[in-house]
């Protein structure tokens, strides 16, 4: 039996949540990371429930991922300064995130 893993970005309010459902399926299903290079843009992510990290993912990376980041962002030129965004998960989560964009793998 392999189990398989969906995360998904929402917003709510100034927040992004990120679900990750697992379920035992017969076939596993991947979800491919975003095709497109990184590039020099980054947005500052402030993590974590209890002790709040800042972790920097690349803007093309994150946009390609999610339609939400992307139209939040909308009116900021590339180049430009990107506000942080604080998401309310713990480090672990939001790894898994990054594990998909950079590594290109879920562990």
């Amino acid at each position: 039996m392999k189990v398989q893993s969906i995360a998904t970005i929402k917003r709510a309010d100034d927040h992004l949540i990120l679900i990750i459902k697992m379920k035992h399926l017969p076939k596993c299903h991947k979800i491919p990371p975003p095709a497109v290079q990184p590039g020099t843009d980054i947005i500052v992510f402030v993590i974590g429930l209890v002790h709040q990290v800042r972790i920097s993912v690349h803007r093309t990376l994150i946009f390609a991922a999610s339609p939400e980041i992307r139209a939040r962002y909308s009116g900021i030129s590339e180049g430009g300064t990107y506000p942080q965004y604080s998401i309310g998960v713990e480090n672990s989560v939001f790894q898994v995130l990054w594990d998909w964009l950079y590594v290109r793998a879920v562990a």
